[in-house]
C-alpha cells in the first residue's frame, strides 16, 4: 500500500489562492497608488469635457462662422455706364484681393464694372478677371484690395451627406445673410460637372456666395436654385475643387503674355494683326465695346471691328494706362510672346508643342477659337464671319477640330422612337433637361436693381444648349487645345 497523502483542510485552499491573487495584482496597485493624483484628475476632466462639449462645439461653430462672413463680400454689378444693373456675392482666398464668384456673375457687367463691399463697409474695385469658365460657372476675379479678411482655399476637402452647413451670401441684396441647412448629396452631376446639393435656402444674390461647414471650411461657391412647384430645398453649389478651372490649359499660364493669348483666344487675331494695334483701336465705352483695324494690317485687306467679350473688356481697362496715347501700340515687350515664349508657357502648362494631332503653334488659337464656337452651338455662319474667312468649308473642315464635339451629347438629345410615336408624334424629352425650361425662367442668380419677384431658376438652364465640358482625362491631357494641322 502507498503512502498515504494528508489532504489540506477547504478553508486552507481558499486563503492560497486569494495570497496568489494579490501577489499577482501587486504592481497594479504600485501603480495606481503612485498616480492615484493623476487618475483622479483625468476621471475629473473626462466629466468637465462631457459637461462642456456642446457649449464649447457652439462656441468653436460661432466663431468660425465669424471667420468666414467677413471674407464673403457683396458684388455690385454695374454696365459701362455705371449704373447698377445687379447685385450678387464673393469670397475672398486671399489676403491681397483674389476673389471667387460665379462665372455668370463675372460676366454680367458687360464691360462694365464690378465692386466689391465687406461687412466693414470697405469697397474695392476689380483690378483684372483672373480666370472665368463658363462649363463650370466659376471665376476668379483680382480686386485692388490688400489685408483684406479671407478664406483659405482646401482644394482636397469633400463634403459629407448630411454635413450640416452655412451658405453665407446677400439674397436679394441683404449682404452677410447666413442660412443653415445639410448637404442633401455631396456628388449631383448636372452636364458632366459634379455639384453639391445642399439645403440651406439661397435666394437670387446669392449667386457666389460660399458654402461652409461647421469649422468655418468652404465647401462649394452657392451657384443655382431649383424654385417651382411641388421643389423644395434644392440649391446647388461648385465645389471648391474646380477653382482652379477658372483658367484653362493656355491662359492659366504666360504671365505678362496672358493679354496676348487672350485676346487671340477671343478675337481670331492673327499674331501679326495683333501687333499693329494701338490704343486708338480699342473702344471700351461705346455701346458695344469693340476694337477695330485698318485692313492695311489685316491678311485680306479688309477692315474689320470685333465685338469684345466682357473678360478682354475688363482685362483691357486693367492694361491701358489713363495717360496712354491713341498712338501707343497696345501691346508691347511681352505681351505679345515669340514662338521661343509660347513654347516655354505651353511647357509650364502641360501641353506638347508638336504631337500626332499637329502643332500648338500661335496660329493653333485661331483653331481653338473655331473649335470653341462649333462645342458652343455657334452657327457655322457666325463661326466664318468671326473668323473672316471667305469659305465656310475652311471655318468649319480645317479650322474646326472635330474630335472635341460634343458628339455623345447630341446623339443623347435624340428622342426614343417607338410605335406610339409614329402615330402621335410624341417625343420624349432628354432626361437631363427640365420639361419646362425656357429662356425666361433661367436668372443666374444675380438680383437685378429695382426687382423684387423671383422666378424659377433651373441649375441646368446655365448649360442648356451649350456644349457639355471636357471629361476629367481630356482636361487633364490638355487636349482642349485645336493644333494647327500639317
Amino acid at each position: 500500500m502507498g503512502t498515504n497523502t494528508p489532504i489540506p483542510p477547504r478553508g486552507l485552499k481558499i486563503r492560497l489562492k486569494f495570497a496568489q491573487i494579490c501577489k499577482a495584482c501587486e504592481p497594479a496597485v504600485r501603480l495606481a497608488r503612485k498616480y492615484a493624483r493623476e487618475l483622479v484628475v483625468a476621471f475629473v476632466l473626462a466629466i468637465v469635457a462631457a459637461v462642456l462639449y456642446e457649449p464649447c462645439k457652439d462656441f468653436l461653430a460661432e466663431r468660425a462662422l465669424q471667420r468666414a462672413s467677413k471674407a464673403v463680400a457683396k458684388l455690385f454689378i454695374q454696365d459701362a455706364n455705371g449704373k447698377r444693373i445687379g447685385t450678387a456675392s464673393g469670397v475672398f482666398i486671399s489676403p491681397d484681393g483674389l476673389l471667387v464668384t460665379n462665372a455668370h456673375v463675372a460676366t454680367a457687367a458687360k464691360g462694365g464694372q464690378i465692386l466689391a463691399q465687406l461687412s466693414t463697409q470697405a469697397l474695392y474695385e476689380v483690378k483684372k478677371t483672373v480666370g472665368v469658365n463658363p462649363a463650370y460657372d466659376i471665376a476668379v476675379l483680382q480686386f485692388q484690395a490688400s489685408e483684406v479678411p479671407f478664406v483659405p482655399i482646401n482644394k482636397a476637402i469633400i463634403a459629407q451627406a448630411g454635413e450640416h452647413v452655412w451658405a453665407i451670401g446677400s439674397p436679394k441684396g441683404l449682404e452677410g445673410s447666413i442660412s443653415e441647412g445639410v448637404i442633401s448629396r455631396p456628388q449631383r452631376e448636372i452636364k458632366g460637372v459634379d455639384f453639391i446639393q445642399f439645403t440651406a435656402p439661397i435666394s437670387r444674390g446669392s449667386s457666389g456666395g460660399g458654402l461652409f461647414n461647421l469649422n468655418g471650411r468652404m465647401l462649394g461657391i452657392t451657384t443655382s436654385a431649383v424654385v417651382e412647384e411641388g421643389a423644395q430645398n434644392l440649391n446647388f453649389a461648385v465645389p471648391v475643387k474646380y477653382i482652379d478651372r477658372a483658367s484653362d490649359g493656355a491662359t492659366e499660364v504666360g504671365g505678362e503674355s496672358r493679354i496676348g493669348y487672350l485676346l487671340a483666344l477671343f478675337t481670331g487675331l492673327r499674331r501679326a494683326e495683333l501687333k499693329a494695334l494701338t490704343v486708338a483701336d480699342i473702344k471700351l465705352d461705346a455701346n458695344v465695346p469693340s476694337l477695330s483695324l485698318d485692313g492695311r494690317f489685316t491678311k485680306n485687306g479688309k477692315s474689320v471691328c470685333i465685338p469684345l467679350h466682357p473678360q478682354i473688356v475688363t482685362e483691357l481697362r486693367a492694361l491701358i494706362p489713363a495717360d496712354a496715347k491713341p498712338s501707343d501700340p497696345l501691346l508691347t515687350g511681352k505681351m505679345l510672346p515669340s514662338m521661343r515664349k509660347m513654347k516655354k508657357d505651353l511647357k509650364n502648362a502641360g501641353i506638347e508643342y508638336e504631337n500626332d494631332a499637329g502643332r500648338a503653334d500661335f496660329h493653333a488659337l485661331r483653331h481653338t477659337l473655331a473649335t470653341n464656337l462649333a462645342r458652343w452651338n455657334v452657327a457655322p455662319r457666325v463661326a466664318m464671319q468671326i473668323l473672316r474667312h471667305s469659305d465656310i468649308r475652311l471655318t468649319m473642315n480645317v479650322y474646326t477640330d472635330a474630335s472635341q464635339l460634343p458628339v455623345m451629347e447630341a446623339i443623347g438629345k435624340l428622342p426614343a422612337f417607338s410605335s406610339s410615336d409614329i402615330t402621335t408624334s410624341n417625343t420624349q424629352t432628354h432626361p437631363q433637361v427640365p420639361d419646362s425650361c425656357s429662356d425666361d425662367q433661367s436668372l443666374r442668380g444675380i438680383e437685378p436693381a429695382g426687382l423684387e419677384t423671383s422666378k424659377v431658376v433651373y441649375p441646368e438652364e446655365f448649360w442648356h444648349k451649350k456644349a457639355a465640358p471636357d471629361t476629367q482625362e481630356q482636361s487633364e491631357a490638355k487636349s482642349c487645345l485645336a493644333r494647327t494641322r500639317t
